[in-house]
């Protein structure tokens, strides 16, 4: 019996194998430049020169391939980061490692690399508008809707999840006039306006995302209020002459007056009148601010003792609002009419005989006057 060793010689009929045809890698994208990601290795049935020799990573911006030599295992092929990453603008990397044996004619295997960014807060809020703008009537009813605020944040789950929240101009409480959704952005009117106390609102608004480390950002809001008819005017009487002699010339002034609306525009323009029967007349200022009451033709007081003198006052709104002052105005007495008897001539008679002292007759003489300036009698002397 002989004892014979066979020894089998290798040739190179198998290509290197990937545990899987395609892997998945997950980085986070704040990862730093030179970083090292190990990715699975690859097999090769073949031994020595046969086996694998090298590998190769496709052509890209980020990744470049470097290997260890670990014992048995051979070479360990690892991704380097070259360049930082964003996951907002590109969320993934397709990769192609290439194992090649050193056989001749050599053979090859491939896998897919997937990386796969993690989002981490590296962004803030973006409003769709630096300012927004909106105007409102002040008798908006409460939850009339203003306009919408929007903001996206480019991040990832609640890194990207994006909460409102109301700030006024100034530091300090926001105005109470406003309610603003946290979730949605919606402005709606929570509380009673008024254009005469306030016609414009600048608010804040601040966009904060959910992240751990929250980041926000900050867009303006202006609101106008429009003003609707909504005062009556008003009358001020500033000067009153109430005694008025009634042969007072035309023109002479009876009273001063101012006219206010606070209203604007034309629900703030005034009219001031009265009734064409009086013998007054209204004079307004170049302004339209102030009225003068002066008399328009002579008095006659025996034909009125007292005028009560209604004052108009009526803005132009197209709903339009008016208010009204009385002026009560009394005509002084001047001596301008003569007495005058009942008759002239008188004709009468006197019986014969008539005793002394005895009244033989009466006259009546009236006077239009009053006072001191009223008719009195005057006897000859006998």
């Amino acid at each position: 019996m002989h004892q014979i060793m066979v020894e089998i010689l290798d040739v190179n009929d198998n290509s290197p194998k990937f545990p899987e045809e395609n892997y998945t890698l997950e980085v986070l994208e704040s990862a730093v430049v030179g970083s090292r990601f190990q990715v699975e290795g690859a097999h090769d049935l073949d031994v020595g020169l046969n086996s694998i020799n090298s590998y190769k990573l496709n052509n890209n911006q980020y990744f470049r391939l470097d290997t260890d030599a670990f014992g048995d295992e051979g070479k360990v092929p690892f991704l380097v980061l070259q360049r930082s990453l964003d996951r907002e603008h590109t969320p993934q990397h397709w990769l192609l490692l290439t194992a090649t044996d050193g056989g001749k004619p050599a053979k090859s295997g491939t896998m897919n690399i997937t990386v796969i960014l993690s989002d981490i807060n590296d962004n803030a809020p973006v409003c769709d508008k630096q300012k927004y703008t909106a105007t409102i009537k002040e008798n908006a009813p409460v939850g009339t809707f203003l306009l919408t605020i929007s903001a996206s944040d480019s991040d990832e789950g609640e890194n990207g999840e994006v909460e409102y929240s109301l700030r006024s101009k100034h530091r300090g409480p926001s105005p109470e006039q406003f309610e603003l959704n946290s979730k949605t952005g919606k402005l709606t009117v929570r509380g009673q306006l008024d254009y005469e106390e306030k016609q414009m609102y600048e608010l804040k608004v601040l966009a904060s995302d959910k992240g751990s480390v929250s980041l926000s950002t900050q867009c303006n809001v202006v609101i106008r209020v429009e003003d609707v008819n909504d005062n009556q005017p008003e009358i001020d009487i500033t000067s009153l002459s109430s005694r008025i002699p009634e042969d007072a010339a035309p023109g002479t002034v009876v009273a001063l007056m101012d006219v206010t609306d606070r209203d604007a525009g034309v629900n703030g323009q005034v009219v001031c009148s009265l009734s064409d029967s009086l013998p007054f007349d209204l004079k307004p200022s170049p302004d339209g601010q102030s009225y003068s009451l002066i008399t328009k033709d002579y008095l006659d007081k025996e034909m009125s003792h007292m005028y009560n003198i209604t004052i108009t006052a009526k803005d132009l709104g197209s709903a339009s609002l008016s208010s009204t002052k009385l002026i009560q105005v009394d005509v002084l007495d001047v001596n301008d009419n003569s007495p005058l008897f009942t008759e002239s001539p008188y004709t009468f008679y006197v019986p014969e005989n008539n005793k002394a002292g005895l009244s033989i007759f009466s006259v009546t003489a009236t006077d239009a006057d009053g006072g001191e300036n009223a008719g009195s009698f005057l006897f000859p002397k006998p």
